[in-house]
């Protein structure tokens, strides 16, 4: 505990409880802040344009317009190619993690960067209703098999739940979804699920055949495996909510972080002021438009499966000069995690950078429409990559701070819901589980108390600070 932290929480001990004794302003529970890394859309090549313009209509970072652009962009783009390096095709599906407060606009730039995938649904629902008949002058696909349900988006369930969609869908979709932290607290990451849940993510990236028991036990149970599909993620939610994921050792130790692009781009609440040409402008702009007709025709075209199972797809392959770049980049994070460099002891957060470079970079060839990965592609790619890496490197440095706010919000939520006042030992027989054992929350105590969230009398009683509930602090 930093001197400034022994000093606050003195400071409340001194306090006399009483009725005359106001409640100060609770202050926020992390302290450790650090500068997010600018987001240069620059490096998003031929989806410049639409990031550009939903980060200007929507007001958001401009980071959360990029990862709702590239999210959908690989959307598009996995069910077309995969991308060939060191031997062997890689999916072009993308991992993304956009942490951001509410009220920063994630929702606004997702729906517009999704415009088309939601217009490409619309029409697999119109050839669902209309079977043999050409819809766009398009082949009704449903020819080469059995009608497929009319969407290819996720955004609630489980880990099985993803298997299953597969079994029951179209080979390439997506899980999206604005509440990570039910996601990622659900009931596949539960501490008896969690490390299969990880597991399942980590081949849900890799596109590795995956086995799931759906029901029962034994000679009775339901099993089912998928196989040849490409899944791309984009969750979103607020770093409470995010943080027990990203500060688990378990993400790390099975890998799961590294195949993610995290990002948390700085807020631009308060500073979104809007012009009246921009008051007057429609958010679908030309650029957003074009987006959206490119994403709806590259959907259309994606691979299925055809009558003997099978998806067939392109192999795009990287430019000499691509490559030494690629190449060039591995070495360069490979030095830096030796003894003294700057990513010393982060190898289970940067391993797979690599491999994300080249996956960004097919999707923004298939975009460019490119035969073979140019050195322009692969470097605009690269720092995409860079982007999201030195983010997932700047939050991994604020995680004790973290983990000890996300258990005092814990605390300061089960006293909540006990009216905002328990007797401590009650903590201890019915409190969270974790949380019951004094040293396991006594990190967590100290922060509340000296963040003005909670007092703690001398006969032990927890009271919390009404203000917390006022100001919505508490919430989800």
């Amino acid at each position: 505990m930093t001197d400034n932290v022994k000093a606050k929480l003195d400071n409340v001990r001194s306090v006399a409880m009483g009725e005359t004794i106001e409640w100060p302003n609770p202050e926020p529970l992390t302290e450790l802040e650090t500068v997010s890394t600018p987001f240069d859309s620059t490096f998003m090549g031929p989806l410049k344009t639409v990031t550009d313009d939903i980060q200007r209509t929507v007001k958001c970072p401009a980071g959360l317009a990029g990862a709702a652009v590239l999210g959908v962009a690989s959307l598009a783009a996995q069910g077309r190619a995969d991308v060939e390096f060191l031997g062997r095709p890689r999916p072009l599906s993308l991992f993304i993690l956009s942490i951001a407060a509410s009220g920063e606009r994630k929702s606004s730039a997702e729906d517009l960067a999704s415009l088309g995938v939601g217009e490409f649904e619309e029409y697999l629902r119109e050839r669902q209703a209309n079977p043999g008949k050409k819809i766009d002058g398009s082949i009704n696909l449903n020819d080469c098999g059995p009608a497929l349900p009319p969407c290819i988006r996720m955004n609630d369930g489980t880990t099985e739940g993803i298997t299953r969609g597969f079994v029951e869908g179209y080979p390439s979709q997506t899980f999206s979804s604005d509440e990570a932290g039910r996601f990622l607290s659900g009931h596949s990451m539960q501490r008896e699920n969690r490390m299969k849940g990880l597991t399942s993510l980590s081949k849900f990236w890799d596109a590795r055949p995956d086995t799931k028991r759906l029901k029962g036990t034994g000679e009775e149970s339901e099993t089912t495996t998928i196989r040849d599909y490409r899944l791309t993620v984009h969750l979103q939610g607020q770093r409470v909510a995010v943080s027990p994921f990203l500060n688990d050792p378990m993400s790390t130790g099975q890998g799961i972080l590294a195949r993610f692009l995290v990002h948390e781009p700085a807020s631009t609440i308060g500073t979104r002021m809007m012009s009246y040409s921009e008051w007057n402008t429609h958010q679908i702009t030309p650029g957003v438009r074009e987006f959206a007709d490119r994403v709806k025709a590259l959907l259309k075209r994606a691979a299925r499966r055809n009558k003997e199972g099978y998806v067939v797809r392109a192999t795009l392959q990287m430019s000499p000069d691509a490559s030494e770049l690629l190449r060039e980049f591995f070495n360069e994070i490979e030095g830096n995690l030796s003894d003294g460099g700057l990513l010393a002891g982060k190898s289970d957060l940067a391993n797979k950078a690599h491999e994300n470079a080249a996956r960004i970079a097919g999707v923004l060839a298939v975009f460019n429409q490119e035969d073979e990965i140019s050195p322009e592609t692969m470097q605009n790619a690269l720092g995409i990559t860079s982007y999201f890496l030195k983010e997932l490197i700047r939050l991994s440095e604020v995680a004790p701070a973290d983990r000890a706010a996300a258990k005092a919000l814990t605390i300061a939520q089960w006293l909540q819901s006990r009216g905002g006042q328990s007797q401590a030992r009650m903590l201890s027989r019915q409190g969270p589980k974790g949380l019951r054992r004094v040293g396991d929350r006594k990190d967590a105590t100290d922060l509340l108390e000296a963040a003005g969230w909670i007092r703690i009398t001398d006969e032990g009683w927890l009271l919390l600070n009404p203000l917390c509930v006022e100001h919505g602090l508490l919430a989800e």
